[in-house]
């Protein structure tokens, strides 16, 4: 049994049709992730521990040694092997922290077998896997290869801005495959989401951007460093990516609700009653 305490019921205005401000949405973002971590820490210290298994293969290459060493290691094959265990680690939340939001009346639904959800949920995550493999091999591979120009570089570059902003259109496609949700697919997600583009990338931005610049912050500041101090930092990174990955999970559950609701859908389990 992975869940270890009871979920509190968390502050956040939010009504049957989405957020009542942008700011409460804000504010709601950080308070699921935090109830999630409190009330499932089992799974919320999964994607922690492999973080925290990656900082240990960095300081053993001699990663935050200096900036050309972190330059030149940071597509080492110790790296780069736990970064692929990482995203799916951290994947995993977005199964979990919808169904900790949109099934808080039966919380055992969380970690429960749901031969539904499992199925739709594989589709978002092979498709997930897909351009993280791209992101992650695809310049190592270029490099090896002599390919890898700055152009291509700079083409990676707008890959990656151009994935995350795609990824927010498909929201209410992740959200309702978690909960067992068959009636929004690739394309009606991204169909209900071309009203709220600005707003989500809004949210976005707001809600990752502080904790984000704190986890650049414990890499940056530890460099040529003793290794005690590196040890130290990194330690304390190790959740906040982990928190930094629930984020991600309730940001896309918030504009899957507005999005859901706006287009007066059904919005089945992934509804939240205004207390929640």
């Amino acid at each position: 049994m992975l869940r270890t305490t009871e979920p509190s019921r968390l502050p956040g205005a939010m009504q049957a049709d989405g957020p009542r401000t942008f700011w409460a949405a804000v504010r709601w973002s950080y308070a699921q992730a935090s109830g999630f971590a409190a009330a499932y820490p089992l799974i919320f210290l999964i994607p922690a521990a492999v973080e925290m298994l990656q900082h240990a293969a960095e300081i053993h290459i001699g990663f935050y040694d200096s900036p050309e060493q972190m330059q030149a290691t940071s597509e080492s094959f110790a790296r780069m092997s736990v970064a692929h265990l990482k995203v799916l680690a951290l994947y995993s939340f977005s199964y979990f922290v919808p169904r900790f939001i949109g099934m808080r009346a039966d919380h055992a639904a969380v970690y429960r077998r749901d031969p539904e959800a499992i199925r739709l949920f594989s589709i978002v995550v092979l498709w997930n896997v897909f351009w993280a493999i791209i992101e992650l091999d695809g310049p190592p591979t270029l490099r090896a290869l002599g390919l890898l120009s700055q152009s291509v570089t700079y083409g990676m570059l707008f890959l990656q801005l151009a994935l995350a902003l795609f990824g927010l259109g498909l929201s209410a496609w992740a959200v309702a495959a978690a909960l067992g949700n068959p009636k929004i697919g690739f394309l009606r997600s991204l169909a209900i989401t071309s009203g709220s583009w600005i707003w989500a990338f809004g949210l976005m931005i707001t809600v990752l951007l502080p904790p984000m610049v704190l986890h650049y912050l414990c890499a940056g500041l530890v460099l040529g460093r003793p290794h005690w101090v590196v040890w130290l930092a990194m330690t304390a990174d190790a959740p906040l990516s982990a928190y930094l990955g629930a984020l991600f999970a309730t940001i896309a559950y918030a504009i899957a609700l507005r999005v859901m609701t706006r287009n007066r859908l059904p919005m089945l389990s992934i509804s939240m009653d205004s207390s929640a």
